[in-house]
């Protein structure tokens, strides 16, 4: 299961970076839980040549249920089935996205055969 540290609220948005580690297979994670805003841009960092990982950007909705007695609550709805594009990299590098002014609001790993990969998003 991916792990991170929050990045607190209190840092300037223009200076939260953190680093997304023990990446598995069917991870879901929201960059607004991660830095309290979309990603600008994400590194994914894999270790051997023949690592592949694919996953899926932007696919989690922010739904805001509403409650007659208690505070409304955002939930986290992941969406699945062709409308979202699946990207696949192979290889043991450093993969850039988000460079063309795409923000990423989530990514969700649908597989991967690598033991150790890293994403640092900022």
């Amino acid at each position: 299961m991916a792990t991170y540290t929050k990045v607190p609220r209190n840092i300037p948005s223009a200076a939260r970076v953190t680093a997304i580690t023990s990446v598995e297979a069917e991870d879901q994670i929201d960059m607004l839980d991660v830095l309290g805003r979309p990603a600008k841009n994400m590194k994914i960092i894999t270790d051997a040549t023949s690592d592949t990982i694919e996953f899926r950007l932007n696919n989690c909705e922010h739904v805001v249920k509403r409650n007659a007695s208690k505070a409304d609550e955002t939930i986290a709805v992941w969406q699945s089935g062709g409308a979202f594009s699946t990207f696949s990299e192979t290889g043991s590098t450093v993969y850039e996205y988000g460079d063309t002014g795409l923000e990423i609001h989530s990514i969700e790993i649908v597989s991967t055969t690598a033991s150790t990969i890293t994403i640092t998003v900022f």
